[in-house]
Order: C-alpha cells, then sequence, then structure tokens
C-alpha cells in the first residue's frame, strides 16, 4: 500500500530537520568541548595570568550562542541548554578560584535584615559582584 503524498512529505521534512538537528548538536558538542579543553590547560598551568582567561571567555561566548541559538529553533529544551551553559559557567569559576583570579568573602550580616540568609560577595579584579545562595 503506497504512503498518501502528506506522510511523503511530512517523512522528508522530518529527514531534513533531522539532518539540521544533527549537525547543530553536534556543532555544540564540539564547542563544550574545545572550552573544557582549554579550561583543562589552564588549570594545570602553574602561572596561569587573568589575561589568559579572557581568550577562554570568548570560546565560551561563542559556546554560549549556539546553544542559545539552538534553544531557539527548538533543537534543543532550554532546561538541556541551561544545564550546558551552567557547566560551562561552573567550570570556568572552578578554574578562576584555584589559581586565585577571583575570591570570595561573606557579607551575610549586612544583608540579614533584607531576608536574605546568606550573601557571598564575588571579588573579580577591580569588578564586586554580588550572587545570593540560599
Amino acid at each position: 500500500m503506497q504512503k498518501a503524498d502528506s506522510a511523503a512529505k511530512r517523512a522528508r521534512q522530518a529527514k531534513k530537520r533531522r539532518l539540521y538537528n544533527k549537525s547543530r548538536k553536534s556543532e555544540i558538542r564540539t564547542r563544550m568541548k574545545k572550552v573544557l579543553e582549554e579550561l583543562d590547560l589552564l588549570r594545570k598551568k602553574t602561572d596561569a595570568q587573568q589575561e589568559e582567561v579572557i581568550g577562554v571567555e570568548k570560546l565560551i561566548a561563542e559556546a554560549y550562542s549556539v546553544i542559545d541559538k539552538a534553544v531557539q529553533v527548538g533543537t534543543l529544551h532550554r532546561n538541556t541548554g541551561a544545564r550546558r551553559k551552567s557547566r560551562l559557567a561552573r567550570r570556568k569559576k572552578a578554574v578562576e578560584i584555584h589559581h586565585g583570579c577571583c575570591y570570595y568573602k561573606t557579607k551575610s550580616a549586612f544583608y540579614l535584615g533584607k531576608g536574605i540568609s546568606h550573601v557571598m560577595a564575588l571579588y573579580y579584579g577591580s569588578t564586586y559582584i554580588l550572587g545570593t545562595y540560599f
């Protein structure tokens, strides 16, 4: 029995979309692997400087862009995209802490009146960033 014309068209569309999605997912894996390899190399260095992290930040920005595009198109679920971006950010932060490029200091006493149970202040170079942890 022959397929209906609409079913044949849907099969052709699915085949094309499968190829696009496969290509996009492959690119995401490749970019993430490049970032993780660079971070591993940076972590193994004994005399890494803050300037060397900037090169990795460019790779991370490119990876974020590709992940966001895949989520926007529908290749990845938004939670999957967020999880992958989070993995990259956590690895980068661990490398920075390992090399002492930034340090953390508790500032909970100041913010207790505002209902925040615990606040960590991140001193990153000359930039002061607050992150709340509950």
